[in-house]
């Protein structure tokens, strides 16, 4: 188990919680196990349809679904107390379709400023594999045929902890 900091906790319940949210993951060098005590938290935000971020505008910088691209689709930048929390959005009808086809071994690489080789699709899938599963809406369904995982991990989690 990850313990989450107070804040942080209350903060992951808060993204779970909001209208269209499915799950939250706990992601990079927190979930990891590497992270040091000056590491920011990053969570995953995965959502259908739309997401009401209205919640989010007041911890720090908020960018809407579709202002980073398809892939790293939004996000937000806020502070817990003097933890920074990143917010990553995830439109999961978009995770399952590439996760499908990184599973069929097809892909294609989204060109993003800051990304010098491009984002290959299939980050989406590799995400998964490394993020944590923190709060989650999710009913796990099986995956599509040559998936390989399905979308994200049912989870269990005590207030303040994430399974690992």
């Amino acid at each position: 188990m990850i313990d989450l900091p107070e804040q942080v906790a209350e903060l992951a319940k808060v993204l779970a919680a909001m209208p269209g949210a499915v799950a939250v993951a706990l992601g990079g060098s927190r979930a990891l196990g590497v992270g040091d005590a000056d590491s920011d938290w990053d969570f995953g935000l995965y959502y259908r349809g739309t997401i009401d971020l209205a919640a989010l505008t007041a911890r720090g910088t908020v960018h809407p679904p579709g202002a980073w691209g398809r892939l790293l689709n939004g996000g937000a930048f806020l502070r817990c107390g003097t933890a920074k929390v990143d917010v990553a959005l995830r439109d999961l009808d978009v995770v399952e379709h590439w996760t499908r086809r990184a599973g069929q071994g097809e892909f294609e690489v989204d060109h993003m400023l800051g990304f010098v080789a491009g984002l290959p699709t299939y980050l989406l899938a590799a995400e998964l594999a490394s993020w944590r599963a923190a709060a989650s809406h999710h009913t796990r369904r099986r995956p599509a045929p040559g998936a390989g995982t399905a979308p994200l991990p049912d989870c269990s989690t005590r207030a303040g902890s994430v399974a690992v």
